[in-house]
């Protein structure tokens, strides 16, 4: 039997320290593949079902002159975008509600999209939805403004009136409280449906009131701002859905491209971004929890 030599001896045991390398390598890569699936897979299950429940109330101290002595205090809540039909159902719905209430809100504002573009509503949706809307409380009214999705809703209209909400379009209403000091409430129609009419919105001649401005697209508040306006109040933006640490959303919608902060001040004129309820066709939320705007007025 030839007798093995030290020189293949080291060629055969690097050999082996070489196939084992690649082997412990190839492990490495597998677990780390593994390890990488399930930490996507639970951020999706993260996002998809737990990100897009539950409520966060965001609010928000008003302080402004104008603001008349029996306004000092009023409390006014912002929903906006229910996408009803996409993350959003009846049960999530009442939920959403008597969130709402237990604020005891004074004036509540819903700034459009109720229902998800094309989802099919029957009678017993229309039924149980304007009954659940119709439960929000409110010691002084209830408005809306339409959203883009809105335009191809037949059923809007209905619905929100049925629930007691008064819907502004390309409009004003002078709000009364206690006395005849009022403030006034307005609301720009979609830019994006084509139907804005600012100046009919803004047709009203008061100079010394304060004005909240309705609008559903946040990149209408760049025209808007061309007018007398105190408080602008939009959704649509939904946040971007997908959020980022220290970074803005990644999944905006046409017509939230510019104005999507929370909160920003320009002039005088406080500006409010509601990041809304439901999603759209990515039906997924990443730190960025559905919210509604809870606003409290204060004589300056």
């Amino acid at each position: 039997m030839p007798k093995i030599t030290r020189s293949e001896k080291n060629k055969k045991k690097h050999k082996e320290i070489t196939n084992e390398k690649i082997k412990n390598k190839s492990n490495f890569i597998i677990r780390f593949l593994i390890i990488l699936a399930l930490i996507i897979t639970l951020i999706v299950i993260y996002a998809r079902y737990t990100e897009t429940s539950g409520l966060i109330v965001n609010e928000y101290k008003i302080e402004n002159d104008k603001i008349p002595d029996n306004f000092h205090g009023i409390k006014i809540v912002q929903l906006s975008d229910i996408h009803y039909g996409t993350t959003v159902n009846m049960s999530y719905l009442k939920y959403i509600v008597n969130k709402i209430n237990i604020l005891k809100p004074d004036i509540v504002l819903f700034t459009g999209d109720l229902v998800y573009e094309n989802y099919p509503l029957d009678n017993d949706d229309i039924k149980d939805i304007t009954n659940i809307l119709n439960n929000i409380d409110s010691s002084i009214s209830k408005y809306a403004c339409i959203g883009n999705e809105d335009y191809s809703n037949d059923q809007y209209n209905i619905i929100m009136k049925n629930s007691n909400f008064n819907i502004i379009n390309n409009n004003y209403e002078r709000v009364y409280y206690k006395d005849n000091n009022y403030i006034i409430i307005n609301s720009i129609g979609s830019d994006l449906e084509n139907d804005m009419d600012l100046n009919k919105a803004f047709s009203f001649e008061e100079k010394d009131k304060f004005v909240i401005t309705m609008t559903h697209e946040s990149d209408s508040v760049k025209d808007i701002l061309e007018y007398q306006t105190d408080m602008i109040i939009s959704g649509h933006s939904l946040g971007g859905l997908i959020r980022i640490p220290f970074l803005n959303g990644l999944f905006f919608e046409n017509g939230s491209n510019y104005y999507n902060k929370r909160i920003e001040k320009i002039k005088d004129t406080y500006i409010f971004n509601s990041y809304g309820i439901g999603t759209n066709q990515i039906k997924f939320r990443l730190f960025n929890k559905p919210s509604i705007n809870l606003y409290r007025l204060t004589k300056k």
